[in-house]
């Protein structure tokens, strides 16, 4: 996954943005409510903040 790698390499906005489109997507898709969003959402919050805290 996209998101995935860009997280990886600590390129983090592009991280983040990728697996919000891909949060989307699911949500269409799948439900809101499926284990795969409900993950995504978890990784997404967690690279946020991960994301914020870097100088």
């Amino acid at each position: 996954m996209k998101a995935r790698v860009a997280h990886g390499l600590g390129k983090l906005d592009e991280a983040v943005a990728a697996l919000r489109e891909v949060i989307e997507r699911r949500e269409r898709v799948l439900g809101p409510e499926h284990p795969f969003v409900t993950q995504n959402r978890e990784s997404l919050a967690a690279w946020q903040a991960e994301a914020e805290a870097q100088p």
